[in-house]
């Protein structure tokens, strides 16, 4: 009967150990409204002709031919079409910190980890962990012309007085982000897809805040 009990209490102290890790240790942090701008802008690293180059550049990663090896207007088409609306809001934009993403204000950046599990992992951002976070997103240069299927694992939500007020998924290995439906109109992240270095550094930010990737980018 002891050991009974004893089994029973062992069983039931690794169920709370398991509860406190996937939900417990989750201590809403409250930001400042002016500390997210603190974090280096785009137009504060690039000139603009940087910007243009680069972004004319991610296009040579796409293929423009048809099966047969024909040119693919189309294709070329659309691309051209999608860098020159890019171009205009990156220009139109220029030093306008209002224009980055969220575009909203918030005091708190909430991070959730999606799927069927019953405990479900919830951490809130501290403001370096957000600063690294808007340096990434508001960066088009760490987005390529690239679209791929999508299967979220995690979500990203920015709210103010506990409300959420906007947000974005996260792809399992952190390599795409997906904005909402109401967000076709914010271009800088092209569609979502990051190059190697940004996408390491959202590796390395989730990873501290305990959502490990296990399954790395092909």
């Amino acid at each position: 009967m002891v050991f009974k009990y004893k089994n029973m209490m062992t069983r039931l102290f690794i169920l709370t150990i398991i509860y406190l890790i996937c939900v417990g240790c989750s201590k809403k942090i409250i930001l400042s409204q002016l500390s997210p701008s603190q974090y280096s802008k785009y137009w504060e690293k690039y000139t603009w002709q940087q910007v243009k180059d680069a972004t004319y550049k991610d296009t040579l990663k796409i293929n423009f031919r048809t099966p047969e090896g024909n040119l693919d207007n189309d294709t070329r088409d659309f691309y051209l079409e999608k860098i020159s609306l890019l171009l205009n809001d990156l220009n139109d934009d220029w030093g306008k910190a209002d224009s980055l993403y969220p575009q909203v204000a918030f005091d708190a950046v909430k991070v959730t980890q999606l799927g069927k599990s019953h405990f479900k992992k919830v951490r809130y951002m501290n403001q370096s962990q957000v600063n690294t976070l808007l340096e990434v997103l508001n960066n088009p240069l760490n987005f390529y012309w690239s679209e791929t299927t999508f299967e979220a694992d995690i979500k990203v939500e920015f709210l103010h007085n506990k409300k959420v007020v906007t947000g974005f998924q996260l792809m399992d290995d952190r390599s795409v982000v997906m904005l909402p439906k109401g967000w076709e109109m914010f271009k800088k992240m092209k569609f979502g897809t990051l190059h190697e270095k940004p996408h390491l550094q959202l590796v390395k930010l989730f990873g501290q805040l305990g959502f490990q990737v296990f399954k790395q980018k092909q």
